[in-house]
């Protein structure tokens, strides 16, 4: 490797002293530095330099530091480029990370080119308004069409092609991806999936009705969602932090995305043990 960026996040990595540590671990090894903010700079080794979204394509990969927040908002930039994420936990649970704040010396391995790369299914997410796309994005985790700040009945008409419709009355409905179904929808009721097969998750949120249960649905089906005329406010939220407001004739449509996340990986936890000891952690 000779070019990696770092995405941190100030208000996890407070006086990004990891941020600064690992900047002066990469630049020991002639490994050129750069953040992907410029108003990190002031506070980081003189010789880390700026990278915005058009230098992407050239970083052999992208350092996270932070909590899952923080990946998730990494991982619609990397992904264009199928830039791989080194995910530093700086977070609480962490549960995309991969390496802890005391695990540094495992750099040697990564820049040594001793790694795998695990690639997690992402979906792609719009909003069409008469005929012309209003909104776009792409999630890692989830997209969730949910009520306004007003609690109130709204109900969502859902298509799977081929299979038919569906009716749904509640809160809201999540669809996850296998590595979403650890985050909101699980929370929802929904199962855990394993990240790497090829599903999309639809858990409704406090449903009313018949449809009170998360569907796995085949990955390569396409989803098409349509408010009923007299549904309350709609927002619609992908991984946290897209959000737009849904409007009672908008088609929104959600399908598999071509575009993968890629997580650099040097231990060989099996999902199973890092689900146990990350739910484990919270419940305390």
């Amino acid at each position: 490797m000779t070019d990696v960026m770092l995405f941190a996040n100030p208000s996890r990595d407070i006086g990004l002293a990891a941020t600064k540590e690992i900047a002066e671990l990469l630049h020991s090894k002639n490994v050129r530095v750069y953040a992907n903010d410029k108003e990190l700079l002031p506070h980081l080794p003189h010789f880390v330099r700026y990278a915005g979204v058009d230098d992407m394509s050239r970083m052999d990969a992208v350092v996270t530091l932070g909590g899952d927040g923080t990946i998730l908002k990494a991982s619609r930039l990397c992904a264009v480029h199928s830039t791989p994420i080194i995910a530093v936990n700086v977070g609480k649970i962490g549960f995309l990370a991969e390496l802890e704040l005391d695990e540094f010396s495992l750099f040697d391995q990564i820049l040594s080119g001793d790694y795998s790369l695990d690639k997690r299914m992402m979906l792609d997410v719009s909003v069409v308004r008469n005929g012309e796309t209003v909104f776009s994005s792409f999630a890692l985790n989830d997209a969730v069409l949910s009520t306004g700040p007003i609690s109130r009945i709204i109900q969502l008409d859902v298509s799977v092609e081929p299979t038919g419709s569906m009716c749904i009355r509640g809160d809201g409905v999540i669809f996850a991806t296998p590595t979403g179904s650890t985050a909101y929808s699980m929370a929802a009721g929904g199962p855990i999936v394993e990240p790497w097969v090829n599903n999309t998750i639809m858990t409704p949120i406090c449903p009313h009705g018949l449809y009170d249960r998360s569907f796995i649905l085949n990955g390569d089906r396409k989803i098409t969602v349509r408010p009923f005329s007299q549904s309350g406010e709609i927002f619609l939220t992908v991984d946290g932090d897209d959000s737009v407001h849904v409007e009672n004739q908008d088609i929104i449509n959600i399908k598999k995305s071509d575009r993968v996340t890629c997580f650099l990986r040097t231990k060989d936890n099996s999902f199973y043990d890092i689900l146990t000891r990350k739910l484990s952690s919270m419940m305390f």
